[in-house]
C-alpha cells in the first residue's frame, strides 16, 4: 500500500515525459512520411498514454493482491473494445485514426474500472521523490522489457514508413 502514490506519481511524471516527446515529435514525423493524419495519430497515442497510467498502476495494485479475476475482467473487456470502436470508427469514415482512437478509450475505460476494482486513489498521496530511484531500481528489468516489446511491436513500421513513398503506403 504504501508504493502505490510514488509508483503512480512517477510514472504519470515518465509518461507525460513520452507523451511531450511523442507530440513533439509528430509535426516533424508527419512532415516527413507527407501524412498529417499520422501526427494526429502520434498525439492521440500519446494522449492515451497519460490516460492509462491510472489503471496500469492500480492493475498493478489488483495483481499485487492475486486478484486476476479482477484484471481478466478489466483487460477482458478492454479488448473487446477496441475492435468495435476501431471498425465503427473505419465505417464512419475516420480512416487511419480508427486505429488509435480505441487507445483513448480502452485508457480511459481501464483507469476508471481499476479504480472501481480498487476504490484506490494515488492521485492523493504524496509522490515521495526519494523512493523514485528504489522503484526504479526494482522494476527496471520490467521496463527495459516492456520497451523492448514495444519496439519489436511497432518498430517495422517505423522503419517502412521512412522506406516507403506516400503512394506505396
Amino acid at each position: 500500500d504504501s508504493w502505490i502514490g510514488p509508483a503512480f506519481w512517477m510514472a504519470l511524471a515518465f509518461n507525460i515525459g513520452v507523451g511531450l516527446l511523442l507530440a513533439g515529435a509528430a509535426p516533424f514525423i508527419a512532415a516527413s512520411s507527407g501524412s498529417s493524419t499520422l501526427g494526429w495519430m502520434i498525439v492521440l497515442s500519446a494522449i492515451a498514454q497519460v490516460l492509462g497510467t491510472l489503471g496500469t498502476t492500480l492493475a498493478a495494485r489488483l495483481r499485487t493482491e492475486l486478484k486476476f479475476s479482477s484484471t481478466a475482467r478489466i483487460f477482458g473487456v478492454s479488448a473487446m473494445i477496441r475492435p468495435v470502436i476501431s471498425s465503427a470508427a473505419a465505417a464512419g469514415g475516420v480512416g487511419a485514426v480508427s486505429f488509435v482512437l480505441p487507445l483513448l478509450a480502452c485508457s480511459t475505460y481501464e483507469s476508471f474500472r481499476a479504480w472501481t476494482f480498487t476504490r484506490v486513489s494515488p492521485w492523493l498521496r504524496k509522490p515521495e521523490f526519494g523512493r523514485w530511484a528504489e522503484i526504479l531500481r526494482d522494476t527496471r528489468w520490467i521496463m527495459i522489457n516492456n520497451g523492448a516489446s514495444a519496439l519489436t511491436n511497432v518498430g517495422d513500421y517505423a522503419v517502412i514508413a521512412f522506406i516507403l513513398s506516400a503512394d506505396q503506403r
